[in-house]
């Protein structure tokens, strides 16, 4: 009978090697109630949301040849 083998990047719940039936799987934490802004930092975050500052494309390409250069020593499941 084979055993599943894999690695995880939570070290303390899974590590490369075999999977033991005892451990216990950690849940997803439940997502907080979003806060209410209310004058002020209500009115900043309405006019911060509706004047959006695009990227200069030389930043864009920037980012995107480091996204590549990532993705390129990186393998994911």
């Amino acid at each position: 009978m084979k055993k599943k083998c894999y690695i995880c990047i939570v070290p303390c719940i899974y590590t490369a090697g075999t999977q033991k039936k005892k451990e216990k799987r950690i849940m997803a934490k439940p997502i907080k109630e979003t806060p209410v802004l209310y004058d002020e930092d209500a009115y900043r975050f309405e006019m911060a949301a509706q004047n959006v500052v695009p990227l200069p494309k030389e930043e864009r390409e920037k980012i995107r040849r480091n996204y590549e250069e990532v993705k390129k020593h990186c393998t994911f499941l």
